[in-house]
């Protein structure tokens, strides 16, 4: 066995950086997903987000779609 490439790279862009906020994200489209919540962990210049992907955990990086609601995590 051998090591492979970074399956998910946006991670590697996180390492070392502080955890700047974590917010629960909505999801507010008149859809399926309606009411789902993600939960995004903000850094000062990027973004990591675990949402619903069904039968398993999503996980993506940038900005909340438009038709997510941010609810600060205190």
């Amino acid at each position: 066995m051998q090591w492979g490439p970074e399956p998910l790279p946006g991670l590697h862009a996180l390492r070392c950086l502080s955890l700047k906020e974590l917010e629960l994200l909505e999801w507010t489209g008149r859809d399926l997903a309606q009411g789902n919540i993600d939960v995004s962990f903000v850094f000062m210049e990027k973004r990591a987000n675990v949402f619903n992907a069904l039968d398993e955990n999503g996980l993506s990086f940038g900005s909340p779609d438009q038709r997510q609601r941010s609810r600060p995590f205190h």
